[in-house]
């Protein structure tokens, strides 16, 4: 991390502390008070309750591995497979407290939340024991502009930083583009879904994917259609793999 960084997250956090003490934050889960020092979001049971969904799981489908089983892991069904071009693994369920985070974040505008899920990201993935040092960037799933302006943000940008940083790995905003689409997922239906992202991505003109490998960063995964095409355009121009990695699970 180079000093500017460190200097502004410093302040920062010095920042947080000051106004915790003034004003207590709460638990984003259960409401409950927290102490002003450290800093933190959640309380201890409810963080211990998120981190539950942390296990070692299939690089390539995100299968749960057995009680013995160790990272790195592939299960039964992908271990004696051609190794794919296109992988996928997912933090945990879309239900619980994980559910209620990604809510918070994405509909009630918290952008704190983002510190808790980042985190529970990076613990997550270094649970795994990829090989990270393969991968040429970190790309957050874009989103459209007119969104991002009513948002605010990208989520995805958001809960990327901290592993991203932790790996010393460049997060690429630019290189995959997402069109306006007028039908939002969470509008659809399961087979609706499966086909409305088709035509919803594009490659950033002058930008070169070719022999590099990325790892895609989502929110959720419903029906992994989103996932699935905003990847085949990076393959598609020549990229040699992509890891897919989402917070949720809602397949």
């Amino acid at each position: 991390m180079n000093q500017k960084i460190f200097t502004a997250e410093k302040i920062a956090g010095l920042k947080n502390l000051a106004m915790n003490f003034l004003f207590p934050l709460r638990c984003h889960n259960c409401l409950d008070y927290l102490p002003y020092q450290p800093v933190k979001y959640l309380c201890d049971k409810c963080e211990k309750k998120l981190y539950t969904n942390i296990c070692v799981v299939c690089q390539v489908c995100s299968k749960k591995a057995g009680a013995n089983d160790e990272a790195p892991y592939l299960c039964g069904d992908c271990r004696f497979k051609k190794e794919p071009s296109l992988k996928s693994i997912s933090v945990g369920k879309y239900e619980g407290i994980l559910k209620n985070l990604i809510h918070q974040l994405k509909y009630s505008m918290r952008q704190n939340v983002s510190i808790t899920l980042g985190r529970l990201l990076l613990d997550f993935l270094k649970n795994q024991k990829i090989n990270i040092d393969k991968y040429h960037a970190v790309i957050p799933m874009p989103i459209a502009e007119v969104k991002k302006r009513e948002r605010g943000f990208n989520q995805t940008e958001l809960i990327s930083a901290n592993f991203a940083d932790y790996y010393n790995i460049p997060i690429n905003k630019k290189i995959l583009k997402r069109k306006y689409n007028p039908h939002p997922q969470v509008a659809l239906n399961r087979r609706e879904r499966l086909i409305n992202p088709q035509d919803s991505f594009r490659l950033a003109k002058h930008c070169s994917v070719k022999e590099k490998s990325f790892i895609l960063v989502d929110d959720v995964k419903s029906t992994g259609s989103t996932l699935f095409f905003s990847s085949k355009i990076l393959l598609d121009a020549g990229a040699n793999e992509v890891l897919c990695v989402t917070l949720a699970n809602n397949a």
